[in-house]
C-alpha cells in the first residue's frame, strides 16, 4: 500500500489522472479526444500567476537542481538524430527561458515512458518486469511529435500519438500488458519530457517569456519510430538519473 500511495503521487506531477480504475481499453479515438483537450501550447493562467504543485518539490529544488528521487519504470530510449534534435531544442528553450526551469535534462536520457511502476524500491519489480517485457511482439511503432505542452503544471513535455488506428493498438497492447505488473490509475499519455518547472510561483511576464518560445517553436510535428531495442526497464535516482538494470 506504502508502494502505491507514492506511486500515485508521482502520477498526479506528471500525468493526467481519472477517477478509478480502467475496465476497458481505451480506443483510438477516445484516446485522440482525450490528449487533444489539453495538449496545446499554452499556458492558462489564473489571477496572472502561474504556480506547479507542492509535489513538484519531490523532484526538483527552487534552484532548479534535482532532488533524489527513486522508482522503476519501463520505457523507450530515443535514438541518435531524435537526439540531436531534441538538444537543438533545448538549446534553444533554455537561451530563452532557463533561469525559470529546472537545470537541463540529459539529452542521451530523454525518453518515452511505457509505464511507470514503483516508487522509492528502485529494482524492486526486476524479475518480473523483464519478463513481461520479454512475452512482447518485438515491433517498431510509429508516432508523431505534435506540440510542446505544459504538463500537468510540471513540466514542459513533447505530445505524442500514433500516427494511426494499427500503431496505436501497437501501444496500447503493451501498455496493457505492462498493466499486469503494477495498474495504473491513469490512461496513457505517451511525451517526451523537455524540462522541468521549477517549484516556485511564476509571475505573468515570466509565463510570457515561456510563452513566446511556445508561440515559435510549440507545434512540432516529426515523426518518431519507437524502436523494440529500446524499450527497456529502467531504475532511476532523480529525474536526471536513470539506469539499466
Amino acid at each position: 500500500k506504502r508502494i502505491c500511495r507514492k506511486l500515485n503521487r508521482h502520477c498526479q506531477n506528471d500525468q493526467i489522472l481519472v477517477g478509478g480504475a480502467k475496465n476497458a481499453m481505451e480506443t483510438f479515438s477516445d484516446f485522440l479526444e482525450r490528449i487533444h483537450a489539453f495538449e496545446y501550447p499554452s499556458f492558462h493562467l489564473e489571477h496572472d500567476v502561474f504556480q506547479p504543485p507542492l509535489t513538484l518539490t519531490d523532484k526538483v529544488r527552487p534552484d532548479g537542481s534535482y532532488r533524489r528521487f527513486t522508482g522503476d519504470t519501463i520505457l523507450y530510449w530515443l535514438d541518435q538524430q531524435t537526439q540531436k534534435t531534441l538538444s537543438i531544442w533545448q538549446d534553444s528553450l533554455y537561451a530563452c527561458a532557463g533561469a525559470l526551469l529546472s537545470d537541463k535534462l540529459n539529452n542521451a536520457q530523454m525518453h518515452v515512458t511505457l509505464h511507470d511502476l514503483s516508487l522509492g524500491q528502485p529494482e524492486k519489480l526486476c524479475h518480473y518486469a523483464k519478463k513481461q517485457l520479454s512475452e512482447l511482439k518485438q515491433e517498431p511503432i510509429s508516432m508523431r511529435m505534435t506540440v510542446v505542452f505544459p504538463l500537468a503544471a510540471t513540466s514542459l513535455a513533447i505530445a505524442l500519438e500514433p500516427i494511426n488506428e494499427k500503431e496505436y493498438q501497437k501501444w496500447i497492447t503493451r501498455y496493457e500488458k505492462t498493466e499486469q505488473i503494477v495498474r495504473l490509475p491513469y490512461l496513457s499519455t505517451p511525451h517526451i519530457t523537455l524540462a522541468y518547472f521549477r517549484p516556485k510561483m511564476y509571475t505573468k511576464q515570466e509565463i510570457s517569456l515561456l510563452q513566446d518560445w511556445l508561440d515559435e517553436y510549440g507545434y512540432v510535428d516529426r515523426a518518431l519510430t519507437l524502436e523494440p531495442e529500446y524499450c527497456q526497464y529502467i531504475s532511476f535516482y532523480s529525474m536526471n538519473d536513470y539506469k539499466g538494470s
